[in-house]
């Protein structure tokens, strides 16, 4: 009886010190979350990341509680006696509810401090018949300023270094929390106004902001709107052609661009701007060479092995990210640079942000190489 005791004594203040272990970590949440606006990192609210770890980590003890049993009950059967090894029996289940909170929290911080700030670039190049000579675009998308973070002041610096020819923004320039935000609006601009190319910067509007609230945020920058446009490049040689497509929803969108598809000629190579993947299939049919496009931010936040758990496409997970070939049709979804607005966490996990460097090179060029 005595044993029995001891060893029920023992059990409890091993549940105590683990429940108390999993609070600690709470609270260790909880301060990270309320840091991110204060490193400059992110500007989303507290409350709704904080319950969602805050259940995460319940969701941890309650599993760590039921293999705990199953540890005791499965001891007590084969020994047919409650054992009393309460070194062994104490040391393992608080090492164990340890390690995986410390697991916990280094995801915590990567997704969270370290991937939303980490900028990468991706590459690709692309043969252009006709083409004058080599150009370089830098392709940004899905900026989501909140307030100025250290990924936005270390954006410019990054830019400058590519020596862009020329800047394409594919949408979402204000995050959707802070779009009316007059100190986020001028954060923007600011930002934009350290962007430099010598043959211009074009943009066409996201989901987040109408075409007329881009045309007010950006009034007075040096950068050209393209909305339902075609536009020659004639630096680029009579044959290259930008298309800026206005975002309103894909199926009315899929008719404006029929229409404008009407301007170019069957010898153009053709550059589309559009914000969404949903024009896929229609970009393919029409000929279009080169679709840069985003949105979809790679998912956000992905899992090992599967990808990403949302898009918000019409295709799903059919162009999640980074470059598809559709027949003789170029399309790169970029992941973007910010991070979707409203009650979700600032997180990303397996997709950071992403600056895109698309080179068009001469066909005759290429081919020589």
């Amino acid at each position: 009886m005595k044993k029995i005791l001891m060893f029920n004594n023992s059990h409890a203040m091993i549940l105590i010190i683990g429940m108390l272990i999993s609070l600690g970590f709470v609270f260790l949440d909880g301060i990270s979350l309320f840091a991110l606006p204060h490193l400059e990192i992110s500007y989303g609210g507290e409350r709704v990341p904080f319950i969602a770890l805050f259940l995460l980590r319940g969701a941890i003890f309650f599993l760590w509680v039921i293999l705990y049993g199953g540890i005791i009950i499965s001891r007590s059967l084969l020994s047919g006696q409650v054992a009393n090894r309460s070194s062994t029996i104490f040391q393992f289940p608080i090492w164990l509810l340890l390690g995986l909170n410390l697991l916990f929290f280094a995801f915590v911080i990567y997704s969270f401090f370290i991937e939303p700030t980490r900028l990468t670039v991706s590459r690709i190049t692309v043969d252009v018949p006709g083409l004058s000579q080599s150009v370089r675009l830098v392709q940004l998308s899905d900026i989501h300023v909140e307030r100025t973070s250290r990924r936005d002041l270390a954006l410019p610096g990054l830019i400058d270094s590519l020596q862009p020819d020329m800047i394409v923004m594919t949408g979402d320039y204000l995050n959707e929390s802070y779009k009316k935000n007059k100190t986020s609006q001028q954060d923007l601009r600011d930002l934009i106004n350290k962007l430099h190319a010598p043959l211009g910067i074009y943009a066409v509007n996201g989901n987040v902001e109408t075409r007329a609230k881009m045309e007010n945020v950006f009034s007075g920058l040096d950068v050209h709107l393209i909305d339902n446009e075609v536009i020659r490049i004639s630096q680029l040689g009579e044959n290259f052609v930008l298309v800026g497509l206005e975002y309103n929803n894909w199926y009315n969108d899929e008719d404006t661009l029929k229409g404008l598809m009407s301007q170019v000629k069957p010898s153009d190579f053709i550059v589309l701007l559009y914000h969404k993947p949903d024009l896929a299939y229609t970009a393919r049919d029409l000929g279009i060479d080169l679709y840069l496009t985003g949105h979809t931010h790679g998912g956000q936040f992905r899992l090992p092995f599967y990808g990403a758990i949302i898009t918000d496409s019409r295709y799903h997970k059919t162009f999640e990210k980074g470059q598809y070939f559709l027949d003789d049709t170029i399309m790169y979804v970029s992941r973007g640079l910010g991070m979707a607005g409203g009650i979700a966490p600032r997180i990303r996990f397996l997709s950071p942000p992403e600056v895109v460097v698309i080179d068009l090179v001469p066909t005759e060029l290429q081919e020589s190489q």
